[in-house]
């Protein structure tokens, strides 16, 4: 994986997915991985471009691996006697499983469980005459510390 402290250029990050057959092409998704990761205990704050950039790039890998497992299953079933071919057959289903794993992982513990109760009819309506009331709408942030 590219480093999204060293390469800023999003060109570069695409120039890099073309040697390596599973690199981020999105910096935000580079810097997302890097921040889950880390284990210096440092504070890092997740925003939504980070997490729109790594579930843009997993659904990338998806489509990708679902891709190779396609054109193996449509070299026949005599393709699949060789075990060999039956391996790689199974590494792709492994490698796609991996990254449809990443996204419920991330859909499971960060994103909103409920949408916040609407407030009660009279409240709601001086809210809405008050200066300032209307407001944007506030998400409960990830539990999650990283």
């Amino acid at each position: 994986m590219a480093n999204p402290d060293l390469i800023q250029d999003p060109e570069e990050f695409l120039e890099i997915a073309k040697y390596n057959n599973d690199a981020y092409k999105r910096r935000m998704a580079a810097q997302y991985e890097a921040i889950t990761r880390a284990t210096d205990g440092k504070p890092r704050k997740i925003g939504p471009e980070h997490v729109q950039g790594y579930m843009d790039e997993m659904n990338d890998f998806v489509a990708k691996k679902r891709g190779k497992i396609d054109e193996i299953f449509a070299k026949g079933p005599s393709y699949l006697s060789d075990p060999a071919h039956r391996a790689e057959l199974f590494q792709a289903m492994a490698q796609e499983q991996k990254y449809v794993s990443r996204l419920g992982r991330w859909t499971t513990s960060c994103a909103p469980k409920r949408a916040a109760a609407p407030r009660a009819g009279r409240e709601r309506r001086q809210a809405r005459l008050r200066p300032g009331g209307a407001q944007r709408r506030q998400y409960p942030q990830c539990a999650r510390s990283v």
